[in-house]
Parts: structure tokens; sequence; C-alpha cells
């Protein structure tokens, strides 16, 4: 997720009040921050990430889909 100048915080406050955001995080580069998200199925996915594009003080959006976790410690 890309935020707009200043509006970081805001951002992150308004993703942790959705349920399926699992986890948030801070990263350096063209973007600002990474949410896990975990939905039920493509079209809840479709729907959080529309949802998640209107916060106000997101710039845009980049989706990656985790096909398969092969180590987590």
């Amino acid at each position: 997720i890309k935020t707009l100048p200043r509006f970081h915080r805001e951002v992150e406050q308004a993703l942790a009040t959705l349920p399926q955001v699992q986890s948030i995080h801070a990263i350096s580069g063209e973007y600002d921050i990474i949410a896990m998200l975990e939905t039920d199925d493509g079209s809840g996915l479709n729907e959080l990430i529309d949802e998640i594009g209107l916060l106000e003080g997101v710039e845009r959006t980049t989706t990656s889909v985790i096909l398969a976790t092969k180590l987590e410690r």
C-alpha cells in the first residue's frame, strides 16, 4: 500500500479496524505498508482490496497472492 504524504498513521489505523487484516508491516521502498489479508474466497479478497483502495490516504495498492508457504518460523 502506498500512502499519500502524512497519511501513513491514518491508513494504518483504518486497516486495523478491518477484521480480515491479519497483520500490518511498515516497509521501506516504493510502498509504505504491507497488509497481510485473509478472506474466504477470491470474491471476498476483491471486495476487500477495493475497500482498502477507497481508504482516505491510500494512493495505490499492489496485490500479491501467497500460493504456498515454504517455511514459517
